[in-house]
């Protein structure tokens, strides 16, 4: 199972971020071995106790672009499932595949929690 790796920034400061707690700047980076149905990211990893939200924006690579889909699975875990564009197949969005190398691929976002 793929571990997605996370940096805060460090120029804004967490605040309080409305009804889904504290908000934190963040970059999320994708792991060398996705995993089907999403890459694992932790609220420790985000410098929150839990997280409660988490909204990611979409990046493009040449033809393609990813859109990451987060998926909250506990107050503490978080998935993030990878569709991709630009594919050969039928559908305007793919999951990527299991074990595709997607480390060069992050997400801007704001995670929220407490």
């Amino acid at each position: 199972m793929g571990t997605c790796t996370a940096a805060t920034n460090s120029d804004y400061s967490p605040r309080d971020g409305s009804e889904f707690g504290t908000a934190v700047m963040c970059t999320i980076t994708m792991s060398t071995t996705y995993a089907t149905g999403g890459d694992t990211i932790t609220a420790a990893s985000l410098g929150l106790g839990t997280i409660t939200q988490l909204q990611l924006g979409v990046q493009s690579a040449g033809t393609s672009a990813y859109v990451p889909a987060p998926v909250l699975a506990s107050g503490q875990v978080a998935k993030i499932q990878v569709y991709v564009t630009g594919t050969a197949t039928t559908a305007p969005l793919a999951e990527v595949a299991a074990g595709v190398d997607l480390h060069l691929v992050s997400f801007a976002g704001i995670a929220y929690g407490t």
